[in-house]
Protein backbone atom coordinates (compact mmCIF):
# COMPACT_ATOMS: atom_id res chain seq x y z
CA UNK A 1 0.00 0.00 0.00
CA UNK A 2 1.40 3.11 -0.83
CA UNK A 3 2.15 6.42 1.78
CA UNK A 4 -0.65 8.14 -0.15
CA UNK A 5 -3.22 5.37 0.18
CA UNK A 6 -2.93 5.30 4.25
CA UNK A 7 -3.14 8.73 4.91
CA UNK A 8 -6.14 9.07 2.86
CA UNK A 9 -7.45 6.16 4.75
CA UNK A 10 -6.21 8.01 7.92
CA UNK A 11 -8.02 10.95 6.89
CA UNK A 12 -11.52 9.04 6.35
CA UNK A 13 -11.15 7.08 9.22
CA UNK A 14 -10.71 10.41 11.70
CA UNK A 15 -14.01 11.86 9.74
CA UNK A 16 -17.29 11.71 11.30
CA UNK A 17 -19.62 9.49 9.15
CA UNK A 18 -22.83 11.23 7.98
CA UNK A 19 -26.38 9.77 9.33
CA UNK A 20 -28.97 10.17 5.80
CA UNK A 21 -32.13 9.42 7.60
CA UNK A 22 -34.95 8.25 4.95
CA UNK A 23 -38.29 10.06 6.19
CA UNK A 24 -40.05 7.24 3.92
CA UNK A 25 -39.91 4.99 6.77
CA UNK A 26 -41.98 5.07 9.49
CA UNK A 27 -42.06 3.46 12.98
CA UNK A 28 -44.21 0.22 13.76
CA UNK A 29 -44.43 -1.71 16.19
CA UNK A 30 -42.32 -5.19 16.57
CA UNK A 31 -43.55 -7.97 18.47
CA UNK A 32 -41.40 -10.73 17.47
CA UNK A 33 -38.54 -11.76 14.74
CA UNK A 34 -37.08 -14.87 13.37
CA UNK A 35 -33.48 -15.52 12.53
CA UNK A 36 -32.06 -17.41 9.80
CA UNK A 37 -28.58 -18.45 9.11
CA UNK A 38 -26.94 -19.37 6.27
CA UNK A 39 -24.22 -21.56 5.78
CA UNK A 40 -22.15 -18.77 4.43
CA UNK A 41 -23.06 -16.20 7.44
CA UNK A 42 -25.60 -14.60 6.01
CA UNK A 43 -28.67 -13.56 8.26
CA UNK A 44 -31.74 -13.30 7.47
CA UNK A 45 -34.09 -11.58 10.23
CA UNK A 46 -37.91 -11.43 9.22
CA UNK A 47 -39.88 -8.76 12.27
CA UNK A 48 -43.54 -9.48 12.75
CA UNK A 49 -46.62 -7.57 14.62
CA UNK A 50 -49.02 -9.97 16.22
CA UNK A 51 -52.61 -8.70 16.19
CA UNK A 52 -55.87 -10.17 16.02
CA UNK A 53 -56.15 -10.85 12.19
CA UNK A 54 -53.03 -12.53 12.31
CA UNK A 55 -48.72 -11.97 12.45
CA UNK A 56 -48.01 -9.19 9.86
CA UNK A 57 -44.84 -9.03 8.18
CA UNK A 58 -43.13 -5.45 8.96
CA UNK A 59 -39.33 -5.60 7.72
CA UNK A 60 -37.28 -8.23 6.54
CA UNK A 61 -33.21 -7.34 6.89
CA UNK A 62 -30.07 -9.74 5.35
CA UNK A 63 -26.39 -8.49 6.93
CA UNK A 64 -23.91 -10.53 7.72
CA UNK A 65 -23.06 -12.60 11.00
CA UNK A 66 -20.60 -10.22 11.95
CA UNK A 67 -22.57 -7.19 11.74
CA UNK A 68 -25.67 -9.06 13.80
CA UNK A 69 -23.47 -9.70 16.15
CA UNK A 70 -22.45 -6.10 16.55
CA UNK A 71 -26.52 -5.43 16.63
CA UNK A 72 -27.35 -7.88 19.68
CA UNK A 73 -24.32 -6.33 21.39
CA UNK A 74 -25.16 -2.47 20.95
CA UNK A 75 -29.15 -3.48 21.69
CA UNK A 76 -27.80 -5.65 24.66
CA UNK A 77 -25.56 -2.86 26.29
CA UNK A 78 -28.38 -0.24 25.42
CA UNK A 79 -30.61 -2.38 27.94
CA UNK A 80 -27.88 -3.05 30.25
CA UNK A 81 -29.63 -7.10 29.91
CA UNK A 82 -26.49 -9.42 28.66
CA UNK A 83 -28.62 -13.16 28.59
CA UNK A 84 -26.21 -15.78 29.41
CA UNK A 85 -26.46 -18.91 27.52
CA UNK A 86 -25.81 -23.05 29.03
CA UNK A 87 -25.07 -23.95 25.63
CA UNK A 88 -21.72 -23.92 25.80
CA UNK A 89 -21.44 -25.29 22.13
CA UNK A 90 -22.22 -21.31 20.55
CA UNK A 91 -19.98 -19.16 19.27
CA UNK A 92 -20.81 -16.20 22.18
CA UNK A 93 -17.52 -14.14 21.00
CA UNK A 94 -17.42 -11.44 18.95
Amino acid sequence: MTEKIKKDKKLQADQPIELHLNANIKPVWIDDFDIGIREDDICFLRLVTNLPEGVFEQYKIMTNKRNLKEIINSLCSALKYYPVSDDTKQDNVL
